[in-house]
């Protein structure tokens, strides 16, 4: 099974890119703001992990919904957001 496609558009991430941080939006709301508009399509590294870690998941749980699939991927997104993204900070905020 292949893994769910759950990023913005390129047209549309490249819109948010560009445009610049509205001067009254508070700290949560960018780091939201920049998680939504992260491009996983493009991280190399995230897609490889990503799909080894679906491997797995079908490997070891034949009957995995694709609910649950897309939840772990969300869980996914999260921890490598927090780990990898240099800069980014969802845990704090998340933690509030």
């Amino acid at each position: 099974m292949a893994p769910p496609v759950m990023a913005a558009g390129p047209t549309q991430a490249a819109a948010h890119a560009t445009a610049p941080e509205p001067a009254a939006a508070n700290g949560d709301e960018t780091v939201f703001r920049r998680f939504r508009d992260y491009d996983w399509e493009k991280d190399a590294a995230f897609l490889n992990g990503l799909a080894a870690m679906y491997a797995r998941w079908t490997a070891d749980e034949p009957g995995i919904t694709d609910e649950e699939l897309a939840q772990r991927t969300a869980s996914a997104k999260a921890f490598y957001f927090e780990r990898c993204v240099p800069g980014r900070r969802l845990a704090a905020t998340l933690r509030g």
